[in-house]
């Protein structure tokens, strides 16, 4: 007896879109769905043969619609071709007009990509009718078509190493070294930065052994996850697993997951799993280059979780699983829109109101496609503990950023409900803290180290946003020492990583912000003890970010703290510090005439070495605007208890608006 038949899976006729009886099938896979195959006897023959011949007429009228449409399409070509030769012609002999040509007729300029998208949809409806019916035995289609050339121009326009016009081919690694890497990304990315269900992703790779013959999604997943995990190990750790060379690596997946982001149709028809895809290669491309086309390529995954609705809720009856997928996608997506933003020193893109339902903190293992969420869940270290400790960091940024927006430097009503947004994310902290403190391992214990850390980060941008608010946010009376939290910051950040602690290193953060805080407080008291262990962390931190800082090349972020270091070496000259008494208190200010803030010194004097950087920087290059003004105000205000406000509004000034 024949097996019963395969047919439509349950999310296909959910969705009423054609299946083609995969396992998974291409519809499921393309939108990262779980597939539930349906298989039952056929239906009776009678039914069938009806069906069959009420579709005869129809599918013979398509047939000749088609071919008037073809021979339409090259018809239309000839013309076309012939038109433009002769505009061309005439154009060169300089007779052109800017009236239509004489011969050419009103079919002319009809739009023939309004044909050609026409003929395709024409064309579908006749794969629809010849497979329509569920109990028909069809052939399977091929899961994802590639898409067409002008799809790939456009992607090839953001991807610098994408070329689709050529037939370009990446191999995959052997099954034994892709086993290696997958376990390495495993344990370095996916346990702090959690995008994927993992069994999930194993299960899909399995699916889809032959590179050439897998969907172009899972491609582009598989060779972005490849590219991430080379830039979570050093050279070392590569050479020592046996994995190849890093850089020759690192270029190579770059630039296969490049093609396959520029082959794709993320831009036009994004899918779940090229999302996330783009998105692992955003965070990649930020770990190893710093560069600030993370930042720009940030929107685009932004509008593509805006087309998948993203923010809004499954249906009830949608598994655990899908649901799931998309807030943990959701949700790194807004990690990433944190993380560039403050790359830049701009306002996140996403508003908080898109987060209104947050991944579950629990396992893989827990997450079935079929099963319901656990009644009660875990309450020691999981799978998102860390991711979610970043999630509760990432909404403080954003309540912070809507609640400055009502503050107008008088009324301080926001004030008390900013503390209040820290006190939420302080708690949570202290939450994971206190539960797990015993927990062994590495993971756990750079997981408690980075709790602390991230909340003093916290408590800074609380008081300095990195964007520039329209006016002071912080009451008078908020006493906390804002120049020693940001050196604390600074100090602890530009320590050795320990090597139980060095799987996550690439997970650091260049505390930029931590330095132009320090250097904007020296602005208002440059000496003392604990201005000089500021400056001597400012020094440090200065050498290490400067060559890596995001978009250091172009200077849109490192010249305003290279002008920032260079005021503040000016106010260190020697002749201010011998004016300080002996006897001062520690970190007291020389004393001034009527109360005024230190001035720039006047003449030469040795400052920190702008020559050895990769750009030669003196006066001339850091103030390129003989009317250079940022810090004007600065210069001609009394000291009052919003100096330090003004100092830090000065650098935001000149960080937006660059040497103004």
């Amino acid at each position: 007896m024949d097996p019963k038949p395969r047919l439509a899976c349950q999310q296909c006729k959910k969705r009423k879109i054609r299946c083609d009886k995969g396992t998974p099938c291409s519809a499921c896979r393309r939108g990262g769905l779980s597939c539930h195959a349906i298989q039952r006897a056929r239906l009776p023959r009678g039914r069938t043969a009806r069906a069959r011949g009420a579709n005869t007429n129809i599918e013979t009228r398509i047939a000749r619609i088609e071919d008037l449409l073809e021979d339409y399409n090259e018809k239309h070509a000839l013309q076309l071709q012939a038109s433009t030769h002769a505009e061309k012609h005439l154009v060169h002999n300089g007779t052109a007009s800017a009236g239509p040509i004489s011969n050419a007729r009103m079919d002319d300029f009809v739009a023939p990509d309004f044909w050609r998208l026409l003929s395709e949809e024409v064309s579908g409806l006749r794969e629809t009718l010849e497979s329509g019916n569920e109990d028909e035995d069809s052939p399977k289609t091929e899961p994802t078509p590639e898409p067409n050339d002008a799809t790939s121009r456009a992607g090839a326009t953001l991807f610098r190493h994408a070329h689709p016009t050529s037939n370009a081919s990446f191999d995959m690694p052997s099954p034994a070294v892709q086993k290696t890497l997958l376990e390495i990304y495993r344990y370095r990315v996916e346990s702090v930065y959690k995008v994927f269900h993992w069994p999930t992703v194993l299960r899909l790779f399995e699916q889809n052994q032959q590179p050439k013959q897998s969907p172009v999604p899972v491609r582009t997943l598989q060779y972005s996850i490849l590219f991430m995990t080379f830039c979570s190990i050093t050279n070392e750790e590569a050479i020592a697993q046996d994995l190849g060379d890093r850089m020759k690596m690192l270029q190579l997946y770059q630039s296969a997951t490049e093609d396959m982001l520029a082959r794709s149709q993320l831009l036009s028809v994004p899918d779940l799993i090229t999302l996330q895809a783009f998105v692992i290669y955003l965070n990649a491309l930020r770990t190893c280059s710093n560069s600030a086309t993370t930042w720009t390529l940030t929107a685009i995954a932004v509008r593509a979780s805006t087309a998948l609705r993203l923010s809004d809720e499954l249906a009830s009856n949608a598994s655990p699983l899908d649901r799931e997928l998309r807030r943990r996608l959701l949700y790194a997506i807004g990690i990433l829109d944190s993380h560039a933003s403050m790359d830049r020193g701009t306002v996140p893109m996403l508003p908080l109101s898109a987060f209104q339902s947050p991944p579950l903190d629990m396992n893989d293992s827990d997450l079935l496609s079929t099963s319901n969420v656990p009644a009660v869940l875990s309450h020691g270290f999981t799978d998102m503990t860390h991711t979610r400790l970043v999630y509760a960091a990432m909404i403080f940024q954003r309540k912070c950023y809507e609640l400055s927006l009502n503050a107008d430097g008088k009324n301080w009503s926001h004030w008390p409900k900013m503390l209040a947004a820290l006190d939420d994310f302080e708690q949570h902290v202290e939450n994971d803290l206190h539960r797990l403190k015993d927990v062994p391992g590495p993971l756990a214990r750079f997981h408690n180290g980075a709790g602390p850390r991230i909340l003093v980060t916290m408590q800074l941008l609380l008081r300095r946003p990195p964007y520039r608010p329209s006016s002071n946010i912080v009451p008078p009376w908020d006493d906390m020492n804002i120049l020693e939290a940001a050196t604390s910051v600074l100090e602890e950040h530009l320590k050795p990583t320990s090597a139980d602690l060095a799987p996550w290193a690439w997970n650091s953060w260049i505390q930029w912000h931590a330095l132009a805080v320090v250097l904007s407080e020296l602005l208002v008291q440059p000496v003392g003890s604990l201005s000089d262990r500021a400056y001597a962390a400012a020094k440090e931190g200065f050498s290490s970010y400067i060559t890596i800082i995001a978009d250091g090349d172009s200077g849109l972020l490192w010249q305003p703290i290279a002008r920032l270091m260079h005021r503040v070496q000016r106010l260190r000259k020697p002749p201010l510090q011998e004016a300080l008494p002996h006897d001062a208190p520690p970190n007291t200010a020389p004393a001034l005439p009527n109360g005024t803030l230190p001035q720039e010194a006047s003449g030469d004097f040795e400052t920190f070495p702008f020559d050895t950087w990769d750009t030669q920087l003196d006066d001339a290059s850091l103030f390129t605007n003989p009317g250079f003004q940022s810090y004007e105000r600065l210069d001609n205000v009394h000291a009052t208890e919003d100096t330090q406000w003004l100092a830090w509004n000065c650098f935001l000034q000149d960080l937006n608006f660059p040497g103004a």
